[in-house]
């Protein structure tokens, strides 16, 4: 998970570019964070990780590093299996995250970068902590530059005619959060909009009420 400035399609510094470069170029699957959209989040995180800039990188919920570690250990050639060490050491000792602010910070996983945590109470303190990860998440297929599917390019598009700022997660990237989800909503289908760890609901709810215009005011209600 790259805690960033912009998305990965618009970095907003170079830094978070380099990053994202970095971890495509080893073809590491991640999701990504935008601490512009959300003060909170921004500043919570150096307090978190006491780490006072971006991007920040974690792997299964620990702090990997920030731009000069990632571009370091990309052009020494070794990026990719200091992820992998991360994950390993993770299922080793599984028993080694046991604070809440430590579930609360998201993991990627996929392309032969596996993550064995799928214990099912480890699973919904994960996604407790995602769905709280900005006042406003969206889950969907793909990312807010990059939409991967109609549904969720039109919630985007009703999110941000409004000028709602929302923290966004690609399921496309993880098979756990993408299934997990689906149990932890008892919500079938993809894009799912939460406020406040509270579920809004799908395409069809955030469209009908954009188109009532109610959209800002029910978000709003629910902060």
């Amino acid at each position: 998970m790259v805690f960033m400035k912009g998305t990965p399609e618009s970095p907003r510094c170079k830094f978070s570019r380099r990053v994202v470069d970095a971890l495509r170029g080893c073809e590491i699957p991640f999701g990504s964070f935008d601490v512009l959209c959300d003060e909170r989040v921004r500043q919570g995180m150096k307090d978190y990780a006491q780490w006072p800039t971006y991007p920040q990188l974690y792997v299964h919920g620990e702090l990997l590093g920030g731009a000069d570690a990632v571009e370091q250990w990309h052009a020494q050639g070794c990026l990719r299996s200091k992820v992998q060490e991360r994950l390993d050491r993770a299922h080793v000792q599984p028993q080694a995250r046991t604070t809440a602010k430590e579930d609360r910070v998201p993991s990627s996983q996929g392309h032969g970068l596996q993550s064995s945590d799928n214990h099912p109470d480890a699973l919904n303190r994960r996604l407790e902590g995602l769905v709280q990860a900005s006042d406003v998440m969206l889950f969907m297929k793909g990312t807010p530059g990059s939409p991967q599917c109609g549904f969720s390019a039109k919630v985007v598009d009703a999110l941000q005619e409004q000028g709602i700022p929302f923290g966004h997660y690609d399921i496309l990237t993880d098979e756990d959060v993408r299934q997990g989800l689906k149990a932890y909503a008892q919500w079938p289908t993809f894009p799912q909009v939460y406020v406040k760890g509270q579920l809004l609901g799908g395409c069809d709810i955030v469209l009908e009420l954009q188109s009532s215009g109610l959209l800002r005011e029910e978000i709003q209600s629910m902060l």
